[in-house]
């Protein structure tokens, strides 16, 4: 020890007390050694373990049981009949042995946490596996494990494809779709979990300017992407960084992260550097002589700001907050989506990406398993072989065994996400489901239990009256939600054995007449700001340098443009004819003109309109009620998720706009004067849709977004 150390310890010494010796012995003493050696886990996993604690509780209540006493001898008949009423209790909820197989597991950790008991009997290991199979048998619950799809780069190009380009990709604000064209890059390239995804800050990027390996005088953008927000199951993880260097020649940028990641940068206005005000600038820079790279750094006050970010609703609109990042649950959701409207039948997720990549990475001959372990943060190749392996053969054993060449490009075709895109097949009920639904006596006898609640002043938030009806409503709305589930689960299981049949037939009997066909001609309706920056990301690569940079710049500047805007209304109705028209006339190429989108089968699909489910908002059951600006042009989708994390998308709409008297007709030049007034003065969408009694809400967002806006920005 030095002359310095001992005096710092000394110093230490004098600040604590004379007293400091005695004070630790006495906390020596107390020292709860159940409590101080208990693992920490996660939020998510505390409230599980919080859970089946009140569960264990309660149970041992009733069956007059001593709690602590009965947890630590564990008498296999207690445990049978307890995970034997838990299903009684939740017989809606739980349908997988799976979900089974997880309580008791937590039972375990909640058995640590009270007795400090860390070892189960074998024996009651084993009995345990008798008991979650009849347990099973009884309740029917479902056995097969989850599907496991692999999302490739080919199958991730359509899906970003049908997000930049799909009208049924609605977003509050328009930022929310790039930055989930971001994360689908990422989780692409990087195969990080989406909590590493979601909590990455400006801290975590670095950007720079190298010099050309290969010579030359346009140096090499990189970004440095760090990804802090390890899994800690096995204890913290040193963190990855991951390099995102541009594809010389790009052959489309929609695949591009970089383009999205600077154009993050850019919208937020990130970088320190005061004259860094464009796209176009950041592409003029250089290396300096004597350097190797250009560091390009962010502002000091953004460091710690959140990358993605969510969206927070005020009385002016929707605006993104500055220092909340995205929810997971806003992301599953989200890819759920996207998937469904790309038209691909299997469940798109966080991890069908981190599957895709490492499955690329077992793939590559440049990289070993080593390698692959370090980037998916895998303790061994274990993990790998048992979890992300797909158990559909990708490798033609048929030619392996006849020494054959392998028809690789077929063997991939066949075992990708993409082989599944039908966009006929349903993603929400019909209005006649949904009735047939409400229909249903469970659902009938919850409303009419809620609806007696309604009279003794179930209003007053302080009573107990409310509480009541508030749980009644909750309950109505989960049991809805359920069963709209499944009967959406059902519709796309008869969309998949039914549409083979009638597609045979048309070919084998092209006479043959189907009715109510959905049609798969793509829909041109799209937003000025949205066309360019899909034509901007689907330009083709360039051959100079410097036609690449200004190639890039464009797309960028588009993409900061779009990310600026609120969405509004994307339907169309028969109230709004006429500037749906107008609008297919603006982004429809001159006669003899070639339009990117004939080279491109782009999707502009047309999303559902009016009333999907009948659904409110909050548990407010009178019609007088009147929605707010935002309720009233820019409703969000109602997403749940399960308990298996599969997800639902029901739209919710306003029953008061769906039924009103609306007028029909040519816009006069008065009233679009008037619009055009309001929306200048920055009046909310509430105080304008007043002002025009006769026409229906969606035909005055829908003027103003589709026709008079463009008109005002021109001007």
């Amino acid at each position: 020890m030095t002359i310095r150390e001992g005096q710092d310890v000394m110093h230490g010494e004098e600040s604590m007390g004379a007293d400091w010796g005695d004070r630790y012995k006495q906390l020596e003493d107390n020292f709860d050694e159940t409590l101080m050696t208990q693992k920490v886990y996660q939020e998510s996993t505390e409230n599980l373990n919080t859970w089946i604690k009140s569960l264990w509780i309660r149970y041992c209540k009733v069956t007059e049981k001593h709690t602590i006493d009965t947890l630590k001898d564990l008498p296999i008949s207690v445990v049978y009949y307890f995970f034997h009423w838990v299903l009684q209790l939740r017989r809606t909820r739980i349908n997988t042995v799976g979900t089974l197989q997880t309580y008791w597991n937590v039972l375990g950790n909640v058995r640590k946490q009270m007795t400090g008991c860390h070892i189960i009997d074998p024996l009651i290991k084993s009995q345990m596996h008798g008991v979650r199979q009849r347990l099973a048998n009884e309740f029917k619950l479902r056995s097969d494990p989850k599907p496991k799809p692999i999302m490739r780069s080919e199958d991730e190009f359509e899906l970003l494809k049908t997000l930049w380009t799909s009208n049924n990709m609605r977003f509050d604000h328009e930022r929310h779709r790039l930055e989930l064209a971001c994360i689908v890059q990422l989780a692409g390239i990087t195969g990080n979990r989406p909590d590493a995804l979601l909590s990455m800050k400006y801290k975590d990027l670095k950007v720079a300017l190298l010099r050309n390996p290969n010579g030359g005088e346009y140096p090499r953008p990189i970004i440095d992407a760090k990804f802090g927000h390890t899994k800690s199951y096995l204890g913290q993880k040193q963190a990855n960084t991951h390099p995102i260097v541009d594809i010389s020649k790009e052959p489309c940028l929609l695949l591009c992260p970089q383009t999205t990641l600077l154009s993050l940068a850019f919208a937020d206005q990130a970088f320190a550097a005061p004259e860094l005000n464009s796209p176009e600038q950041f592409f003029r820079l250089r290396v300096l002589e004597g350097l190797n790279e250009q560091k390009v750094p962010f502002k000091d006050e953004i460091l710690d700001v959140p990358v993605f970010r969510r969206s927070v609703r005020t009385i002016l609109g929707v605006t993104i907050s500055k220092t909340a990042a995205l929810a997971d649950g806003w992301l599953r959701s989200h890819m759920y989506t996207l998937g469904n409207v790309t038209g691909i039948d299997l469940p798109t997720g966080p991890y069908t990406f981190r599957r895709g990549n490492g499955e690329a990475l077992d793939n590559s001959s440049y990289i070993s398993d080593a390698q692959r372990n370090l980037i998916l943060q895998h303790s061994d190749s274990k993990v790998f072989q048992k979890n992300y392996l797909s158990h559909y053969i990708t490798v033609d054993t048929q030619a392996a065994y006849r020494g054959l060449e392998p028809q690789t490009a077929l063997i991939r075709a066949a075992s990708g996400m993409s082989r599944s895109i039908d966009r006929r097949r349903p993603m929400y009920l019909t209005k006649i489901q949904q009735k047939e639904v409400d229909n249903r006596p469970e659902v009938k006898l919850l409303r009419r239990r809620m609806m007696n609640l309604k009279p003794n002043g179930y209003k007053k938030q302080d009573s107990s009256t409310h509480q009541t009806y508030q749980k009644a409503y909750q309950e109505l709305q989960s049991l809805r939600r359920r069963l709209f589930k499944s009967t959406l689960r059902e519709e796309r299981h008869r969309f998949n054995r039914e549409q083979p049949v009638l597609d045979i037939q048309r070919q084998l009997n092209p006479d043959l007449s189907l009715k109510n066909e959905k049609s798969l001609v793509p829909d041109r309706y799209i937003f000025k700001e949205r066309q360019q920056a899909v034509e901007a990301l689907m330009t083709f690569a360039t051959t100079s340098p410097e036609e690449e940079h200004k190639r890039r710049a464009r797309a960028i500047q588009a993409i900061v443009k779009l990310s600026h805007l609120q969405e509004g209304p994307q339907f169309k109705s028969r109230s709004n004819a006429e500037e749906i028209e107008a609008v297919d006339k603006q982004i429809s190429p001159s006669p003899g003109e070639k339009s990117i989108f004939d080279d491109l089968p782009l999707n502009f699909d047309n999303p559902p309109r009016g009333n999907d489910t009948g659904e409110r908002d909050s548990p407010r059951e009178s019609e007088d009620d009147e929605a707010s600006c935002d309720e009233a042009y820019s409703r969000q989708a109602s997403q749940t998720e399960s308990d298996e994390g599969d997800v639902i998308e029901v739209f919710v709409t306003n029953k008061k706009e769906s039924f009103v008297s609306t007028k029909r007709g040519r816009w006069s030049p008065a009233e679009d004067e008037l619009l055009i007034k309001f929306k200048n003065i920055e009046k909310p969408w509430g105080f304008i849709f007043r002002q025009f009694p006769e026409r229906s809400h969606a035909s005055v967002s829908s003027r103003w977004y589709v026709v008079l806006r463009s008109r005002v920005d021109l001007s």
